[in-house]
């Protein structure tokens, strides 16, 4: 354990965190297109105004965020240009505001700190970025399927009862397949969510089995096994 924290020290973590940003940053996707259809979209089947409504529900908030953190990184940005300047201009110390009150700091330390607070958001922002570009990839597909026009509150209040009857129809085969079978209701739920058809990407059509074939499953299981032992050889 010494030796490993003789080794981690400040410039290592620097470096190492400089060397892999690329890849932090490409892996900063959390929430998957294929989640954005199937669990988002068409969370609730293939009703046109509903489909839209979730969308937009989801849409509104990683926009905030995302310009959240886009202003939080253009005012850590105009501080650190502040920073280097009174560096550049011989000063050591600055004073800044901190939980105990004002504080006295290092400029060259606090400039790393800034860097560092910037690297973060960078990295964190990667999904919300992601979730409004194909929020907006979606949106314009659900307008097409629409008739060219953007659903309305009236059309969302037109499909409410045939909805309601869809709604209740599923969960109750649900709870009987889950009687019948001891799998829960949320299991046949989320199939049917992935079953939907997608919104755009047609890869994403898949067929879980409403039998529920255990015998088949348990090969398709085992394909899985074979094709990821392959891989890491």
């Amino acid at each position: 354990m010494t030796e490993i924290l003789k080794k981690i020290s400040l410039k290592y973590v620097d470096d190492k965190f400089n060397e892999l940003k690329n890849q932090f940053i490409e892996m900063g996707q959390l929430k998957s297109n294929f989640d954005i259809e199937k669990f988002t979209i068409k969370k609730e089947g293939n009703f046109i105004a509903h489909n839209f409504h979730f969308l937009m529900r989801q849409y509104h908030l990683a926009l905030y965020e995302a310009k959240r953190m886009l202003l939080d990184k253009e005012e850590k940005l105009k501080k650190l240009k502040d920073y280097e300047s009174r560096e550049e201009r011989g000063e050591t110390t600055i004073f800044v505001f901190t939980e105990k009150g004002k504080e006295e700091k290092y400029i060259d330390i606090e400039i790393k700190r800034i860097m560092n607070e910037i690297d973060l958001l960078e990295i964190t922002m990667t999904n919300k970025i992601c979730m409004v570009d194909y929020f907006e990839k979606c949106r314009i597909k659900l307008i097409e399927i629409n008739g060219g026009k953007a659903p309305t509150n009236k059309q969302y209040q037109t499909e409410e009862p045939a909805y309601w009857k869809w709604f209740l129809q599923k969960k109750s085969l649900n709870q009987f397949k889950a009687r019948e079978t001891g799998i829960e209701q949320g299991i046949w739920d989320t199939i049917d969510m992935v079953e939907e058809t997608p919104v755009i990407n047609e890869n994403y059509k898949i067929s879980v089995g409403s039998s529920f074939n255990i015998e088949e499953i348990q090969t398709e299981i085992n394909k899985q096994k074979l094709l990821s032992n392959r891989e890491e050889i």
